[in-house]
């Protein structure tokens, strides 16, 4: 039963850990994206003639994606990190009841039967 239960549990921590990983790279993409906009942000303010208010307007949106960006990439590079552990953890977990030395079942001698209850026709 604890067998069981360990296994159990070690799988559902591994896949906890391939969660773990996926959401770090969907976080990373995200911070990709957003640098992406900062390009194209940039690429508008570079070739557009824009008034002062729409350029100011424009480099505090840049300065907060930037922000954003750091957030979501510190956020992956957790996500990423933890991931694998609980991957391996997960796996050792599961993979320990069938590591240990397979339990030999000793059965029990059958009893010697006497001379007597032997049939040997006893005392004649």
């Amino acid at each position: 039963m604890v067998k069981i239960l360990l296994c159990v549990v070690g799988v559902l921590v591994a896949a906890g850990g391939v969660v773990a990983v996926w959401h770090g790279f969907d976080r990373y993409q995200e911070s990709e994206r957003l640098g992406q906009d900062i390009y194209v942000e940039q690429s508008q303010m570079a070739y557009g003639k824009k008034s002062q208010a729409r350029q100011e307007q424009g480099e505090k949106k840049i300065a907060d994606w930037e922000q954003e960006i750091k957030a979501k990439q510190t956020e992956s590079y957790i996500w990423i990190g933890v991931g694998p552990v609980a991957v391996i953890v997960g796996a050792t977990l599961a993979l320990v009841p069938f590591l240990g030395k397979p339990k030999r079942r000793v059965t029990a001698p059958e009893p010697a039967q006497s001379a007597d209850v032997a049939g040997d026709g006893g005392g004649q």
